[in-house]
This record gives structure tokens, sequence and C-alpha cells, in this order.
């Protein structure tokens, strides 16, 4: 693993991670790094990826769900069970 220093933050935005770290057990560092997986992983699930199969968009939004590779396993499993065709691409929003 490796560090990654982050330098000139608010006051108050450092206080609001250190009430949220206190709020969920969490230390200072590992509530920052759950904040900025959280953020990446909203931002993923906003912009699918051209040409992404509806498989690849259930595991993007089961991504956060904390699932074991073989729970998430069996949920896919499960999904593509009670589908057609998982493999078709997802239709464009736009």
């Amino acid at each position: 693993m490796s560090d990654l220093l982050i330098r000139n933050i608010p006051d108050h935005l450092k206080a609001d991670i250190s009430r949220r770290a206190r709020e969920t057990g969490r230390s200072l560092s590992d509530e920052v790094k759950e904040l900025l997986r959280k953020g990446l992983l909203a931002d993923l699930e906003k912009q699918a990826p051209a040409g992404e199969t509806a498989y690849d968009a259930m595991r993007r939004a089961f991504a956060g769900a904390h699932l074991s590779d073989a729970d998430h396993g069996k949920l896919m499993e499960g999904v593509e069970a009670g589908r057609e065709d998982m493999g078709r691409t997802v239709p464009d929003p736009g």
C-alpha cells in the first residue's frame, strides 16, 4: 500500500470528517479512505461505459456492497438465471 498526503484541507471539512469517523468508529484515515471509495463508486455509477453489458452494469451497481467474490458470484448467478440475455448492451439514456 502507499501513502497519500493531502494539504490545505479546510478546518470545517476536517472537522466534518473527524465527526463522521467518531460516529462510525473508524480512524480518521480509515474514514477518509471510505469517503474516497464511496465518491469514486458514485462517480462510476453515473458513467456507464460505452457497450457495457447488463451483467457489467449489475456488477458495478453492487460494487459497494462489500460482498466476497464467492457471494458476488452467487448473486450474479441468481440474476443471470432470471434473465434471458445478460450480454445485451445497456441502452444509452441520452
